[in-house]
């Protein structure tokens, strides 16, 4: 890995990479020059993974309006069929499906089995939009996303993360592999990288892109070691390409979502992350645990609650729940009597007009009913909810995903069906 590193910057210092880079840098943003081209991508295949992303895209397009050109990318016709393309091409505008295992693979890279973690990477790498929004297929935007790319943030740095909930597992074994600084939590970021949803200039930033498939390429057999998947290998890029200064992440800490839906391990099981945007607006909800989407059993379970933004800490409890896959808070460990006497205009807000400290890691953790998050976010629930049996109906008429896998093995080789 470290001899490929050495091989790889050769290459971006090359003429052939140093000409590539100069074209795509002088088409923006020379006065009168061609804007940047801008879209979301999502990584997709297989009959979980493509009904979370029906479920965003329908959202995306008939909640939220938002008109941004989408890429649903998967690999193989194992994963996403003609019949499955056809039919979500058909049902949405503007969407392009992508099946990446047709795409060149670049020369310059080490060839590697495109499974899990790493696939989203190649995703982001092999994209043709010069600034992407990188999304999760289990990823639920709040409000049409299009906003960030011209959010200050964004424009001044050219990336934007979302923070994880863990700020002392910070991967400094991969910085002293490649003997580099271990980065400090500052002003430019503060926790773990999350990677559910990726803001990124790829024309600003080309070198960095490379980086991001180095690492990734070698994720299983290699940097997945220092770490937990793709997510980290983001800011890792940064740095070996030495613009670590550059890297922004939100600095606002993420909100857990949880079902009110008792269960006999948790009496508020985990079913999401909410993330919000450089302003403290709730953004995304980042279904994980029982929240996704699944059509076959147990389904999913549905969003009730929404805690106020979380520090590391408080995070931690969600690792108490007993045995048998138990994840979320015990019921000593969730109150609601804040939000009941506190007046707040919003969920957005409850923290700051309740005056709740985001810094205190004691039991219990005050949470908000989700009807208090308004209009529009409930809106996005309930359409997810409705999308939902429609594509679980479609899926079991066969309308969809006939040649494809109905299941894989999300943990293993992306190549091979569990039918």
């Amino acid at each position: 890995m470290l001899k490929a590193r050495t091989e790889l910057q050769q290459y971006i210092a090359s003429n052939a990479a140093i000409q590539q880079v100069r074209a795509q840098r002088q088409k923006w943003p020379l006065k009168g020059a061609k804007p940047p081209t801008r879209g979301i991508v999502i990584p997709s295949g297989g009959a979980v993974l493509v009904t979370n992303a029906y479920i965003a895209l329908r959202v995306l397009r008939d909640v939220l309006n938002c008109t941004l050109p989408i890429e649903l990318v998967y690999n193989g016709a194992h994963e996403i069929d003609n019949v499955t393309k056809a039919y979500l091409e058909d049902r949405f505008r503007n969407l392009d499906v992508v099946d990446a295992a047709l795409l060149p693979y670049p020369a310059h890279h080490r060839t590697t089995k495109l499974s899990r973690f790493l696939f989203k990477a190649y995703a982001f790498y092999q994209s043709s939009f010069d600034q992407i929004l990188l999304l999760d297929s289990d990823g639920l935007p709040f409000r049409d996303p299009e906003y960030l790319f011209e959010a200050k943030a964004f424009r001044e740095s050219g990336n934007l993360f979302v923070p994880d909930f863990w700020k002392s597992r910070f991967p400094r074994d991969a910085y002293e592999l490649f003997g580099l600084p271990v980065p400090e939590p500052g002003a430019n970021f503060d926790y773990t990288t999350e990677s559910g949803m990726v803001l990124f200039d790829k024309q600003r930033y080309p070198d960095i892109a490379e980086w991001i498939w180095f690492l990734n390429s070698y994720g299983p057999d290699g940097i997945y070691r220092y770490m937990w998947g793709d997510k980290d290998t983001f800011q890792l890029a940064f740095s070996l390409a030495d613009e670590a200064n550059s890297f922004r992440q939100v600095l606002g800490k993420p909100r857990e979502a949880l079902s009110a839906n008792r269960d006999n391990r948790v009496a508020y099981p985990h079913v999401g992350m909410v993330h919000s945007d450089p302003d403290g607006n709730i953004l995304l909800l980042h279904r994980t645990n029982r929240g996704k989407f699944n059509p076959s059993s147990p389904g999913y379970l549905a969003v009730d609650y929404i805690t106020m933004p979380m520090c590391e800490a408080r995070s931690e409890n969600l690792q108490h729940g007993p045995g048998d896959g138990g994840f979320g808070f015990f019921e000593e460990h969730v109150e609601l009597d804040t939000a009941k006497n506190c007046l707040f205009k919003h969920g957005d807000t409850f923290h700051t007009d309740c005056n709740l400290d985001v810094e205190n890691p004691a039991l219990p953790v005050p949470v908000v009913p989700i009807a208090k998050f308004g209009r529009d976010v409930n809106r996005v629930l309930r359409v997810s909810y409705v999308a939902f049996e429609e594509i679980k109906a479609d899926i079991a008429a066969e309308k969809i995903l006939v040649g494809a896998c109905k299941e894989y093995d999300l943990i293993g080789d992306r190549t091979q069906c569990t039918r």
